[in-house]
Formats: C-alpha cells, structure tokens, sequence
C-alpha cells in the first residue's frame, strides 16, 4: 500500500511545472544589457501615471525571442485620486539568441508626437 501511495505521489509531483526564475526590472535598468534563461520570466515596472493621459506601450519586441505573457498592471502609490504609481509589463523568453525591448511613454492618441519616455533593454537569452 505504501509503495502505491508512494508511486502516486511521485507522478503527481512529476507533472508539475516548476517555478521559472523572474527577472525585475525597473526605469533605472534602462538601456542595460540583460543576460537571461530561456523561459525566464522578464518583469518590467516603469513609474507612470495614467490620468495624465500617458501610458506606457510596447513600441519594439521580436515575439520569436519574447513573448507577453498577461495584461499591462498599474498600481497607484495612494488612494488619492490623480496619484502616480507603476505600470507593470510581464514577458516571457521563448527562444535562445539576442533580442530588444522597447516600451514607449506617451499619450496613445497622439499619433506624431515623440514620446515623453523611452525604456529600451537588449536581452540576451542562454
């Protein structure tokens, strides 16, 4: 029975995923070069604040070397309304090789204007 039970807990065990290592970034890890795994997770907060209009958006990625892998957070620094606070990207590496990521700061309907912020990374996924 115990040898059951043990075989049991074994293949259970077996198929599950094990956790992937994350990679925080953060705006002061602009234009940085970052070594990472392949599968790795990528975490890019940037500060922003959307009642202003500005958002942070994806202006560069090759989705053969990285892919987004959940929907754009923000969370406010306070309860008060107008507050700044971080918007949060989540990408994950998919294939080995170099790659860019570049979000851009801006308000999205503002079709010709530059952006007021650029977050750009090289990755170089092993």
């Amino acid at each position: 029975m115990i040898k059951i039970i043990l075989i049991a807990v074994i293949f259970i065990f077996a198929g599950c995923n094990t956790p992937q290592e994350i990679l925080y970034l953060v705006n002061d890890n602009n234009g940085q070069e970052v070594e990472v795994s392949l599968k790795e997770e990528i975490e890019i907060s940037l500060d922003a604040n959307p009642t202003t209009g500005y958002t942070w958006s994806i202006s560069e990625i090759d989705t053969n070397f990285t892919k987004q892998i959940s929907e754009v957070q923000y969370k406010a620094n306070s309860n008060l309304i107008g507050s700044p606070g971080k918007q949060t990207f989540r990408f994950q590496t998919i294939a080995s090789g170099k790659t860019a990521l570049k979000l851009i700061y801006h308000r999205p309907w503002e079709k010709e204007v530059i952006p007021s912020d650029t977050f750009f990374i090289k990755i170089n996924v092993i």
